[in-house]
This record gives structure tokens, sequence and C-alpha cells, in this order.
């Protein structure tokens, strides 16, 4: 859909990319680790292949600038594409992925997701060590909001977010005010692989997340 053709239907959009993949979750299936708040910068072989793509897609979306956590993943991953671009990148702690504590990070994933899906359904609940996933769920909220304000006003150069797993799963929530669903988690990489641009598109009654690179899968599309 063009971005005039968006504006028309009042709608808002705005470009994600999760950070590319770091030893950690990149490795030998079903030894995939947790990252949480763990400063591991992404795996420079993947990003060496991965970024390119990634880059060519936010360049046909003219993106402007990007946003993201201050993780190294992120952040790395962030500085590869806007050095690619050409374009300004700011750092923010309030992009960094929920802190899941010290039962998780570096922990296989196999074994951390029952516990994340737990802590999501009570995200009251305070990981040891980590934090309430209802207190990421308000930091990635006002970032995203921000985000979309700021491509409200700027439709043809919006802002693009470097963000995480978590993020992606709670994506369409943080607008339509519904609670994330913990199985999100057990597909996550699946649907959106580390590296995938996706766009978050934000309807007066609707709000859908798109896949759009890498091309390839069944499902395309978060429901």
């Amino acid at each position: 859909m063009s971005q005039d053709a968006q504006r028309d239907r009042g709608e808002v959009v705005v470009p994600l990319l999760r950070h590319f993949p770091t030893k950690f979750n990149s490795g030998t299936p079903g030894e995939e680790r947790s990252r949480g708040h763990l400063k591991i910068p992404p795996d420079p072989e993947a990003m060496e292949k991965l970024g390119p793509g990634a880059a060519e897609t936010l360049r046909e979306l003219n993106v402007s600038s990007l946003r993201a956590s201050s993780l190294p993943r992120a952040r790395i991953s962030g500085k590869w594409i806007a050095d690619e671009l050409g374009i300004p990148m700011e750092v923010t702690n309030d992009l960094e992925t929920w802190d899941t504590g010290d039962k998780v990070a570096g922990k296989l994933e196999k074994e951390t997701i029952p516990l994340r899906k737990k802590w999501i359904k009570y995200p009251d609940t305070k990981p040891p060590g980590g934090e309430p996933f209802e207190d990421f769920i308000n930091r990635a909220t006002a970032e995203f909001k921000t985000a979309a304000e700021y491509n409200r006003k700027h439709p043809d150069a919006p802002k693009a977010l470097v963000v995480h797993g978590h993020h992606v799963i709670a994506a369409e929530e943080l607008f339509n005010g519904k609670e994330v669903d913990p199985n999100e988690l057990d597909t996550l990489d699946e649907e959106f692989p580390p590296g995938s641009v996706m766009l978050l598109h934000i309807r007066p009654n609707d709000v859908e997340l798109e896949r759009i690179h890498p091309k390839g899968f069944d499902k395309d599309v978060r429901r």
C-alpha cells in the first residue's frame, strides 16, 4: 500500500528491525540460549550475511533515522544499518529487552520459555534478579508510541526502531490494549527471526505486525 493510501485510511506505520543473531541464537537447533540483559554482540558472520538485505529493505522504506536498544546486540546491529544507509541513530536504555533475570539469561531457550510464559501470564510478578513483564511493557509502550507519533508527522521519512524478540511478541498489544499471548514465544523465531524487518501497521480499528524481510515463510503476519 502506498504512503498516500495509508494516510487516507488513518494508518501510521512503524518499521522495526529485530537485531541480528548472536552466537546464543544462531547455533545448533535446540541449543539456543536466552540472552536477556547479557551484553553480547551480534555474530559478525551472521550480520555480514543478513545485513545487506535488511538495509536494502529499510532503504526502500526511506527510513531516515534509527532508534535502538542500548544492549550491544541491538546497538551494534543498528549502527551497522545506520552506517550502511548514512542515517543517524539514537540509543536508549528504554528499548532494552525485558530483563528476565538470572534464572533465564544464558540458559537454554527450551528451559526458559516455560518460565517466561508464566511471568507473561502474571505480568506483575518479578522474576528473580529481573523486572516484572508489565514494567517492560510500560517502557516499550512509551517508545513505540513516540515513534508512531513521529511517523504520523513524517510518513515519507519514518523512524525505525531496532528491537528485541520480546518487543515483537508484544508489538500489537502495545496499541490494542490486549494481553500478550505467552504462546507467541513458541513461534517467535520461526515467524520473526533475528534480522527480520517488520512493519507495525497502526490503524484506527486494527493493529497488525507484518514481516516484510526475509520473505519465504508461510506465515508473515501475526494475528
